[in-house]
């Protein structure tokens, strides 16, 4: 016996598709576009004729947030296709960069649920966000082979975030 499972919702079909979401905003990355409105204004002015039903910013900005855990999976798999046989086997590169979504720490109130308030030493500016940690196999004269990456709030410290990563 088979079990169908059809979502239960007024939006069972919608006309703007997370699919569509998703190519927008990756389409804009490889332009160069690096933030949802200039993806979304870079689609509006180009490509618009493709993307019919393409909503206001305010949806399409709501959709691409709703759908963030994709991206995860889309870096991840991209990661385990990538053909690395030039690393080394002993060494392991280790590296944070905070993701500043506020420079004002203290009345920010953007993503409050996984963003901080944390210090930028190399900046030597307190912002609100979040720390993007990563690990990567070593690899001569070339970018490390990334092998884990994780987000943590900005207050964390590196060490403490890479300690579970290791």
């Amino acid at each position: 016996m088979s079990l169908h499972f059809q979502r239960q919702s007024n939006n069972n079909c919608p006309e703007f598709t997370d699919q569509e979401a998703i190519t927008i905003y990756l389409c804009g990355i490889f332009e160069g576009h690096y933030n949802h409105r200039s993806t979304y204004d870079y689609m509006v002015n180009h490509w618009s004729s493709w993307f019919p039903k393409l909503p206001s910013y305010q949806a399409y900005n709501a959709r691409i947030n709703a759908i963030y855990w994709h991206f995860e999976v889309i870096i991840s798999h991209l990661m385990n296709q990538m053909n690395f046989n030039d690393c080394y086997d002993n060494v392991s590169l280790v590296d944070s960069l905070p993701i500043m979504l506020s420079k004002h720490p203290y009345t920010a109130k953007v993503a409050s649920e996984i963003a901080d308030k944390g210090y930028c030493d190399a900046k030597k500016q307190f912002y609100h966000g979040v720390k993007l940690h990563l690990i990567g196999k070593d690899r001569f004269e070339k970018i490390p082979k990334p092998n884990f990456f994780d987000f943590t709030p900005a207050s964390v410290n590196d060490l403490t975030a890479i300690k579970p990563m290791i």
